[in-house]
């Protein structure tokens, strides 16, 4: 983990000086969230010290693509891990890896393999977790600031839609966190008047 303290410290400072402020829920916050469940998560499914460094790494870069806008943001998040990750004595093979995980990250989620499946649940982790409302009423702000005329009920009923189409793919997501999102599911059914 050597290398992630070294670059660690350098990436956060980028996000917290160019990631816009406006980006309530995609932003610094939510980029050490992701870190810690990835390490959490990894730990969990056991996989080996080096898969948890890489792990991190994508982690901590996969919304670095943020600094400039939303679309396209897993793809340039991919190209700058290649383009910053050989300075900091990351490998070729490793970086693809990295570069695979930070694409893996884009909605809908299709990962291929524990680690790209380790990675999307914890992008998405709030989903079951009792923060999930202090952190969904974050991501509502950041999209209502895109799109003015976006009302609570819209957006309620978009997050009925998301949960009931999200999955957790790792054994450690379906078992820690599916049980509160399935709560937080009923009510938001309750309060669009679907139940």
């Amino acid at each position: 983990m050597d290398r992630f303290k070294k670059l660690a410290p350098f990436i956060v400072a980028k996000i917290s000086k160019e990631v816009a402020s406006s980006y309530y829920y995609h932003n610094l916050a939510h980029t050490l969230d992701v870190v810690q469940c990835v390490k959490s998560i990894g730990e969990k499914e056991k996989v080996t010290p080096l898969e948890l460094e890489l792990l991190s790494v994508a982690a901590l870069l996969h919304d670095i693509g943020f600094i400039n806008g939303p679309v396209d943001h897993e793809m340039r998040g991919s190209n700058y891990a290649q383009v910053i990750l050989p300075a900091y004595s990351f490998k070729v093979d490793e970086i693809q890896i990295i570069a695979n995980l930070i694409l893996s990250t884009k909605y809908p989620p299709q990962p291929k393999c524990l680690l790209e499946k380790i990675i999307c649940d914890a992008d998405l982790d709030y989903l079951g977790r009792t923060d999930f409302e202090t952190i969904s009423a974050n991501l509502f702000k950041e999209l209502k600031n895109a799109n003015a005329n976006l009302s609570v009920e819209e957006w309620n009923r978009i997050q009925v839609n998301f949960l009931t189409n999200h999955q957790y793919f790792t054994t450690t997501s379906l078992t820690l966190r599916s049980k509160t999102k399935m709560e937080h599911l009923t009510k938001l059914r309750l309060l669009i008047g679907e139940e």
